[in-house]
Order: C-alpha cells, then sequence, then structure tokens
C-alpha cells in the first residue's frame, strides 16, 4: 500500500555507479580522486538509513500508546457533502473532496486528508457496500486511480 522509497535510491546509487564505472575507463587516479569519496559517501548513507530502519518500529509504536484517539471506538458516517468520524474525544466531518489521495490493498482502505496522515478502514469492519461506495465517491470527486495524489 505504502510505497517504499528505499527502491528508489537504490535505482539512484546503481545509475551513480553506472557513471563511475564509465568514468573509470578514462582516469588514472579515480580511486583517489572520485571513488573514495563517493563510497565513502555512500556508506554513511547507507548506514544512517539502515539505523532509521531498524528504530522506525520503536517510534511507531511509541506514538501508537501516545495517540489516545487511536484506542477510542470509531463511528464513521457518510453525509450528503462528505463523510464523519464520531468518537469519545471529539468528532470530526470532511468533505470527499478535500481528500488528497486515496489507497487500498486486500486488508485495508485508506483514505488521506494530506499526504502524512489517513484514515485506516479494515476492510472486514466496513463491510464490501461501504467500501465500494467510499471508493465511488473518491473516483466522483476527481482522484480517479488509487494511490496518486490530487493535483
Amino acid at each position: 500500500m505504502f510505497r517504499a522509497s528505499y527502491r528508489r535510491v537504490l535505482r539512484w546509487a546503481l545509475a551513480l555507479l553506472a557513471i563511475v564505472a564509465a568514468i573509470s575507463v578514462f582516469s588514472d587516479n579515480l580511486w583517489k580522486d572520485l571513488l573514495m569519496p563517493i563510497i565513502v559517501g555512500m556508506a554513511a548513507g547507507f548506514i544512517v538509513f539502515g539505523i532509521q530502519r531498524l528504530t522506525l518500529f520503536g517510534r511507531a509504536k511509541k506514538l501508537y500508546r501516545e495517540s489516545v484517539p487511536l484506542h477510542e471506538v470509531l463511528t464513521f458516517s457518510v453525509t450528503e457533502d462528505g463523510f464523519s468520524f464520531e468518537q469519545a474525544s471529539g468528532n470530526f466531518r470532511g468533505k470527499w473532496e478535500n481528500l488528497v489521495k486515496w489507497d487500498e490493498n486486500d486488508e485495508i482502505l485508506a483514505i488521506f486528508s494530506n499526504r502524512c496522515s489517513a484514515f485506516v478502514f479494515p476492510k472486514t469492519e466496513v463491510g464490501a457496500e461501504m467500501i465500494d461506495h467510499i471508493r465511488s465517491e473518491m473516483i466522483a470527486s476527481g482522484l480517479q486511480k488509487k494511490g496518486k495524489l490530487r493535483k
């Protein structure tokens, strides 16, 4: 559902490696002048990336524990001009055309109020009819394809 960016980073790293290999054919002192700084920089980048990936799960668990509304029962309703969420800590009303993206897989449907924040619906809890309705409302509001941001 959520696209991984490490594949994109890997593609750029491989492209850079191909460029360096092409340059190496024409350079006499390539190791000292060009390759060593690039290799050290890439190694440092991969170390930072690895540390971020290793600590991500713990940070996500901590954020979940701190977010009281995520532990409350949520009631989702469709209104005439949009949708609403009701729970013990407060209510939220929104319009379909104010959402920026939607995405889904076999288990969940997510509608995004911005590129970083989503309302996630387990398909087993919501039901196929409501999922189809949400999907059709998103398409009618101008978001034709899942996973694409509104322009």
